[in-house]
């Protein structure tokens, strides 16, 4: 079969979006599995095998073997989406303007079934040599365990994958990495009548807080990445207290959002928040907190990525891309963090290319350009084509 002749295969990719955003599959929805049971149906004559972890959601994996070659590429998304909220009708997709609306279009059905489309067609080469994996799981916006779990249990040692979360055309090779750590702040409690017999540990947050400004302020800027730009670090929870302010608080806890980029270190991120917890206890003996112990275990860290340094994949890349039509973009930082993090980690070569503007993600207007689902379905043929025919 020619390229040509895959034409109406691109746009099928289409329809497969509406129908997997008709399918409810919010991550905390008790039969989201329906819509792997239903990608496993629908690649027919594919075999595709659906792993349930004992400590993990379910996911979907397939192989196309060839014998011919070592070389193996990972195409990966996931399934799962965030709540509906107050979107409405989420799951009754509707095209507008161009736009396919619907939870889950953009965040990331639409690049699953560009995947999916370009897998079936492929399948079909006559001159495949490498080797093809196919993987989309369920628990990507809730920690992102079952592909942890591939990587370490079901999925091969590969040369490259491919995350399909929208990038807008480009090829987005790094993101910064995400860790929440929580400080917990201990005090001691009185009767509010004589706070000097307590101590507060609100206030106690409050000193860390304006010593921890300080310090971000003081050495994040010194830590640019020419694609990430600067590190972040957000104070997203504080709790503390009772009820009624007629006790001095004996607890408080913060919750701190830290997003790091590929040139620092899990230990820096760390050191940090233990160096501004050191500065409040040499200015009041009194003061005393720490960071909660769950906070140093590996399945919390969720690493950054750099695929920057594989100049020789992403020239293929780009040439692949370019044959398909599409006029690549210049390489971006995507905003978010992926999945692709975990391949990275793991020795595996990891990039995010996939259809869509992310800005609407999340959204109660969640959409995506359906033009850019058939551009990107043919592309990612084009790039097996590459990589994996001869």
């Amino acid at each position: 079969m020619t390229l040509n002749q895959h034409d109406d295969c691109w746009y099928q990719a289409v329809s497969l979006t509406e129908k997997l955003v008709s399918i409810k599959s919010t991550s905390y929805f008790a039969d989201k599995i329906e819509i792997l049971k239903f990608v496993q149906e629908y690649l027919d004559d594919i075999d595709a095998q659906l792993v349930t972890p004992a400590d993990a959601d379910p996911y979907l994996i397939s192989h196309l073997i060839s014998h011919n070659s070592d070389y193996h590429v990972i195409l990966s998304g996931h399934l799962d989406t965030v709540a509906e909220g107050s979107m409405i009708s989420p799951f009754d997709p509707i095209t507008r303007n161009g736009c396919l609306f619907g939870r889950g279009a953009v965040d990331m059905k639409g690049g699953c079934a560009a995947m999916i489309q370009a897998f079936k067609a492929f399948k079909q080469n006559a001159f495949r040599t490498g080797n093809v994996s196919l993987i989309f799981t369920l628990d990507e916006e809730i920690g992102s365990l079952s592909v942890d779990h591939a990587i370490k249990n079901e999925l091969p040692r590969a040369d490259l994958a491919i995350i399909g979360e929208p990038s807008n055309l480009s090829l987005a090779l790094t993101h910064k990495g995400s860790h929440w750590i929580k400080v917990h702040f201990q005090g001691k409690s009185c009767h509010s009548s004589a706070p000097q017999e307590g101590k507060n540990a609100i206030v106690m947050a409050a000193t860390f807080i304006n010593l921890l400004e300080a310090y971000v302020a003081q050495h994040f800027s010194n830590r640019r990445h020419h694609l990430c730009g600067l590190p972040t670090l957000s104070i997203g929870s504080i709790r503390g207290g009772g009820e009624f302010p007629n006790m001095v608080p004996e607890t408080c806890e913060l919750l701190i959002d830290r997003r790091w980029n590929p040139n620092e270190t899990i230990d820096l991120v760390w050191q940090d928040i233990e160096s501004v917890l050191q500065e409040c206890q040499e200015k009041n003996p009194n003061f005393s907190a720490k960071i909660l112990p769950e906070n140093y275990q590996s399945e919390r860290i969720y690493p950054p990525l750099d695929f920057s340094l594989h100049t020789e994949l992403i020239n293929r890349l780009t040439t692949a891309i370019s044959a398909s039509g599409i006029k690549p973009r210049e390489h971006q930082h995507p905003g978010f963090w992926s999945e692709a993090a975990f391949f990275e980690k793991s020795g595996i070569p990891a990039l995010i290319f996939g259809p869509g503007d992310a800005k609407s993600a999340h959204t109660v207007e969640e959409n995506i350009e359906t033009k850019q689902i058939v551009q990107v379905s043919k592309a990612y043929y084009y790039i097996l084509q590459e990589l994996c025919a001869s």
